[in-house]
């Protein structure tokens, strides 16, 4: 319901009031800002594991390892740019590949983690990933699949690793040591890969198979008391989850906040055709990575089977895998164009939204693009000044440039949700038997035998 005033009503009544209209545009995707990523880097390292995270002092700190000799190596770049170099790198130990490495910054302290073959160790910064200290061996154990790592400013900290379907964490309490490792709540068959953030509690993202062979992504929250209780862990919520025996397998390697929860992971297919396919997926807009509410994840430009890591720190996104820097501007703040428009056409019923906008094309700092999210906001010139009733969005679907005008078309929820397509479908050939079904995740079709 939208909500009104006394003296907008009264306006709206009478036979000579002045209409007023308020319209703001602004890069979002259901509130949620988007993410226009350029690659600033591409380079001739070999494909693995990486690693990226942003100090407070502006720098960006990478980490990769290389398949080839088990070499965990570090980066700081001063001042990124699409102009820095990013092909620097410096040896700091040996690590398993196939486990994956842990970086993450807050302040000035960089914290990474890994595993070396027989033990799990962090090694920390705190002068912004300049050097970083001797190794700390949290638990020595063979077998461990998968390794994370978070830290806060006032050196709170928190390392996580699998073994198994198990995922057990380290934790520091500021000023503190390193506790014992604990084992967590809940249950998996094999977990792959790990990624964790600080998100007012631990954000961890985890992929393997669940107890009926199902792979899939999920994410679940770890309380350090902020939002939740010390210890306590949140449901595992799924990012994507397949069937048993379809050759799938997922991979999480990324986390962040970017205006919104963001997850990075890598499907992979291994029959015929076989790919690996990097996927992103966001949450809701104000929501967090523990609520589980994540949108269809979306393709991204990466093929690789070690996919992407991710950081965002203000109004900067960074993902990077072991060759590869992309960078993107954390935007999506209403810009206000009420001054520049010259007419406005709104039709509205049970089934469908339209507006229409003639804009003048010289108040205009660049075009609006299709999918660009609009706050249309009428109302009257009232004796309390300019009002309007505001809580319409509509979508832009097309724009027009023509003769100092810019003439723009949206749409509503109803027209937009009439326009959706599944982002994947996934067709088996004719002589498979199965049910007929739909998947809010991707379209399916099942195809019957003769």
């Amino acid at each position: 319901m939208l909500s009104t005033t006394t003296t907008l009503i009264e306006a709206a009544r009478s036979s000579s009031a002045t209409p007023h209209v308020r319209v703001r545009l602004s890069d979002r995707d259901a509130g949620v800002p988007r993410l226009r990523f350029a690659r600033w880097y591409t380079g001739t390292e070999d494909d693995g594991p990486a690693g990226v995270t942003l100090p407070a002092d502006g720098s960006l700190v990478r980490a990769r390892i290389d398949v080839a000799t088990d070499t965990l190596y570090t980066q700081r770049v001063a001042t990124p740019s699409e102009a820095s170099d990013y092909s620097a790198w410096s040896s700091l130990a040996t690590a398993e590949a196939d486990a994956g490495v842990g970086l993450h910054a807050a302040g000035t302290r960089v914290l990474v983690a890994y595993y070396d073959g027989s033990a799990v160790r962090v090694r920390e910064s705190t002068d912004s990933g300049a050097s970083f200290g001797s190794a700390n061996a949290l638990v020595f154990a063979g077998g461990v699949t998968a390794v994370g790592c978070a830290v806060r400013e006032d050196g709170a900290a928190l390392a996580v690793w699998a073994t198994g379907g198990t995922l057990y964490t380290a934790s520091r309490t500021s000023g503190g040591a390193w506790g014992s490792p604990a084992a967590w709540t809940h249950t998996l068959d094999a977990i792959d890969a790990v990624a964790v953030s600080d998100a007012e509690d631990w954000a961890i993202l985890v992929s393997g198979e669940d107890g009926g062979g199902a792979p899939g992504c999920w994410s679940t929250r770890y309380g350090s008391g902020l939002g939740g209780p010390p210890g306590h862990w949140s449901s595992l919520a799924p990012v994507l989850v397949a069937s048993p025996g379809l050759d799938v397998s997922y991979r999480a390697t990324g986390i962040a906040h970017a205006g919104a929860p963001r997850a990075l992971l890598v499907e992979s297919y291994a029959g015929a055709g076989a790919f690996d396919r990097l996927m992103l997926a966001t949450g809701l807009a104000g929501g967090a990575s523990e609520d589980g509410e994540w949108r269809d994840p979306v393709p991204f430009e990466h093929a690789s089977p070690w996919g992407v890591a991710a950081a965002a720190s203000g109004t900067h996104a960074y993902l990077a895998s072991a060759s590869g820097v992309w960078h993107a501007e954390v935007g999506g703040t209403p810009v206000d164009v009420t001054a520049s428009v010259l007419a406005a056409h709104y039709e509205a019923s049970a089934r469908s939204e339209r507006l229409r906008l003639t804009v003048d094309a010289s108040s205009l700092a660049s075009l609006p693009e299709v999918g660009t999210e609009v706050e249309f906001s009428p109302g009257y010139v009232t004796d309390a000044g300019y009002e309007f009733a505001a809580g319409r969005v509509l979508w832009v679907t097309s724009v027009e440039h023509r003769r100092g005008e810019v003439h723009i078309a949206a749409e509503g929820a109803f027209g937009r949700l009439s326009r959706w397509r599944a982002p994947r479908q996934i067709s088996w050939a004719a002589g498979t038997r199965r049910l007929r079904r739909w998947s809010r995740r991707s379209r399916v079709r099942w195809a019957s035998a003769p």
